[in-house]
């Protein structure tokens, strides 16, 4: 078995994605249509050759989740959006698109959508905006919390 390259696991009513150690060289796991609600950088850490991964109609709804999934430099496909397996509750969530193309930098067709330069662009400047605006929010917060106390006055 350590020599798999694909592996298809839909429908199995999995909870959590283990026991995959073993498969160094599995360059394709559809692992959709079952109960996952998290990913944990440790689940995929030895399938460092995993080019496809499909995960549509899991549970999985966090940002935070997309990040573990950096680690796998190879990995070019990725479904969280299924047509045969349905959606994750990430994929409602706003900018999810840009956040995932913005995070996962070698991923070049995500829920069977090819991600060009140009909105592997947009994605950057989005998030580079996000971040200038939480930036000045927390600034902001800041400043405020300053002049409520006294810290700061107007003159």
């Amino acid at each position: 078995m350590e020599n798999l390259e694909v592996l298809w696991l839909y429908g199995n009513q999995l909870k959590i994605i283990e026991g995959l150690d073993n498969l160094s060289k599995l360059r394709v796991l559809w692992i959709g249509a079952n109960s996952i609600e998290k990913l944990d950088k440790s689940q995929l850490d030895e399938n460092v050759f995993l080019e496809e991964l499909n995960l549509g109609g899991n549970k999985i709804g966090q940002f935070k989740q997309i990040l573990y999934l950096n680690q796998l430099k190879r990995l070019k496909t990725l479904f969280l959006k299924c047509v045969n397996f349905g959606d994750n509750p990430i994929c409602n969530l706003a900018n999810y698109q840009t956040y995932t193309a913005y995070h996962l930098p070698n991923l070049s067709n995500l829920d069977g959508i090819e991600i060009s330069e140009e909105a592997r662009q947009v994605a950057e400047a989005t998030f580079f905006k996000k971040q200038m605006f939480h930036h000045f929010a927390t600034i902001f917060r800041i400043f405020l919390y300053n002049f409520s106390i006294g810290i700061i006055t107007c003159v």
